[in-house]
Parts: structure tokens; C-alpha cells; sequence
């Protein structure tokens, strides 16, 4: 059966058995891939790809420019003990939100430039000093 219009609840269907489909991508060739939001009208749909390649652990592949910029957020915020070892990919105690971890640091957003995931999926932005420990 077709698809006869586009409406939300067709572009959701199709957003999880595209996901569903590229998951065999993914593992095959080392890579991540996020789709966007959706914007639709009846006859089509348009979407915005993101492909992020992976280290040989599986995990995303962090810029070290990135990860030193992260480190120096969060020693002005917290001073040079409060955590030393890597900060992007850390799991951290954030004030609201609970346990979460560093998926990725933005140096151009000065107030929250940490992106955190918790254990169900959600991805919240974050300043330094919301984060009360490194577990």
C-alpha cells in the first residue's frame, strides 16, 4: 500500500523504517547517521542528514581541539581537580537532570555549551557550572 498524502503520522512511520533501514548501513561502513526534523506538505517531505563516522571502539570520533576547549570550560568553572581525565564522552551528574553524558561540547554557545544525553534518550544543553560531578 502507498502512501496517498503525507500527514504526521505517515512522516513518523517513515522516519523509523528509514532509521530501521540504515542501521545495517551504519554497521557496515563505521557510522553514525541522525536525521533532522521533518518538514512536510502532502505531496513530499524533506529532512536534514547528519553522518558522523566512529572510531574502532564503535564510539564517535572526538576533535581534540573540541575536547581541550571542554576541558578548559570546565576547569575555570571548577578548578584544575575537579576532573582530569577526557570530558566529552564522560558520564556526569547534572544539576535537573540527573546522570548523563557529554555527547558533545558547542565553544560558540557561552552560556550552555555542553550537549548531554541521559539514559533515555534526551539531549539537553547545559552550562559548566550545572554539572555537579564526574561519575
Amino acid at each position: 500500500m502507498g502512501v496517498s498524502k503525507f500527514n504526521n503520522y505517515e512522516v513518523s512511520y517513515l522516519r523509523k523504517e528509514i532509521m530501521q533501514a540504515v542501521k545495517t548501513l551504519e554497521k557496515h561502513a563505521g557510522i553514525k547517521i541522525e536525521l533532522g526534523n521533518i518538514r512536510f506538505t502532502e505531496n513530499e517531505f524533506s529532512t536534514k542528514m547528519t553522518v558522523k563516522r566512529l572510531d574502532y571502539a564503535g564510539e564517535m570520533t572526538v576533535c581534540p581541539v573540541k575536547e581541550a576547549k571542554a576541558a578548559r570550560s570546565i576547569r575555570v568553572n571548577h578548578g584544575a581537580t575537579f576532573h582530569t581525565g577526557p570530558v566529552i564522552g564522560s558520564l556526569v551528574d547534572v544539576l535537573g537532570i540527573g546522570e548523563a553524558k557529554i555527547i558533545d561540547f558547542n565553544s560558540r554557545a557561552s552560556k550552555v555549551p555542553f550537549i548531554v544525553e541521559t539514559t533515555t534518550g534526551a539531549k539537553y544543553r547545559t552550562s559548566p557550572m550545572t554539572i555537579k560531578a564526574f561519575l
